[in-house]
């Protein structure tokens, strides 16, 4: 049976049409490897955190060696991640998934619930009388801070609403200088909305 030449028209522009659209992905994925138009942000699930002791400059140190107070912090990284969700950017009338890059940070399904600082060791820091135990919740001597950020806060309102990325770095130290040179062992509890609970145990800071 023959075409007519309507029917064979509209063969002609389905064809060409399909064709536009695959040239234009493939231009999304040569000149923007992210893909066109806007994305579905990826989800992490947190596995586990990794914590090292620095100096203002943010190099490692030793957390042995003593350092006034507010020179040196902990700082605290998301370390195993989980990825729950794959991340489908819009190309006109397809999806097409990304694997190339990652145009943002990713954001971690679970938020804080709390971090707690639990000394395990008994010591003395302001002056005599202010005297450490063991087993004690010394969270309320420590700041926190988001390691582009200089305005160090308490952790409690820190974490209060604070949505978790997978590149955040936060540094966390003590908020008060000490007598002397003074040397803390603590365990960091970390506990996040799902219930998750993650504790760094034996953290040596050494102030003065």
């Amino acid at each position: 049976m023959v075409k007519s030449g309507s029917q064979m028209k509209k063969v002609i522009f389905v064809w060409v049409s399909i064709s536009l659209i695959q040239v234009v992905v493939a231009s999304c994925n040569i000149f923007c490897p992210c893909g066109c138009g806007n994305g579905k942000d990826q989800r992490i699930n947190i596995l586990s955190w990794t914590i090292d002791t620095i100096n203002d400059k943010y190099d490692r140190v030793d957390p042995a060696t003593s350092y006034p107070y507010k020179e040196v912090s902990k700082r605290l990284s998301i370390g195993d991640r989980q990825i729950v969700q794959s991340v489908m950017y819009n190309n006109g009338n397809l999806m097409t998934t990304a694997y190339a890059c990652q145009p943002a940070p990713i954001e971690a399904n679970q938020s804080f619930s709390s971090i707690q600082i639990v000394s395990t060791i008994e010591t003395s820091y302001a002056d005599s009388n202010d005297l450490i135990s063991v087993g004690q919740d010394i969270t309320d001597r420590f700041l926190v801070t988001d390691v582009f950020y200089s305005n160090f806060r308490p952790i409690k309102s820190f974490i209060d609403g604070l949505i978790i990325y997978d590149t955040d770095q936060y540094l966390i130290r003590l908020g008060q200088k000490p007598s002397q040179s003074t040397t803390l062992i603590f365990d960091i509890i970390i506990t996040l909305s799902d219930g998750s609970i993650f504790e760094l145990e034996d953290q040596l800071l050494t102030v003065m």
